[in-house]
């Protein structure tokens, strides 16, 4: 198995680190940061998983801008299953990325985390219903 079939597994793992990191978060601004960059990294890599299989090459995907990968798959008629708020927090979740490691004092709404943990979960399950 290649590491482009594993891409699915590595998201529900990052998903999974991110619901941990918030069960024990305790109002602290840094966990919910830490837990964002793992859903944006489960984001990313299920995303990156369709376009796989869907015959997209690794070297067109080498981006964590998660916009630049919808349009990818917008472009080459590829259905990634996005649901709204993912849809709607795109952007938001692809500053995850970074902002959350590198940028002092940036700052991640809790509610937000939580609701994109829950989002990402439903779009992992929907993943795997149609294509697993």
């Amino acid at each position: 198995m290649n590491l482009e079939s594993n891409y699915y597994d590595i998201a529900v793992e990052n998903l999974n680190a991110a619901c941990s990191i918030m069960k024990c978060a305790n109002d602290n601004d840094a966990q919910f940061k830490r837990a964002g960059y793992f859903v944006q990294q489960s984001v990313e890599l299920a995303i990156k998983y369709i376009l796989f299989e869907n015959g997209i090459d690794q070297i067109r995907t080498k981006t964590h801008d998660l916009a630049m990968l919808v349009r990818m798959a917008k472009e080459e008629n590829i259905d990634l299953f996005l649901n709204d708020f993912l849809l709607q927090y795109i952007y938001t979740i692809t500053e995850w990325e970074e902002k959350t490691r590198y940028m002092i004092g940036y700052y991640v709404a809790q509610e937000i985390v939580e609701r994109a943990i829950k989002e990402t979960y439903n779009y992992l399950k929907t993943i795997k219903e149609k294509i697993l």
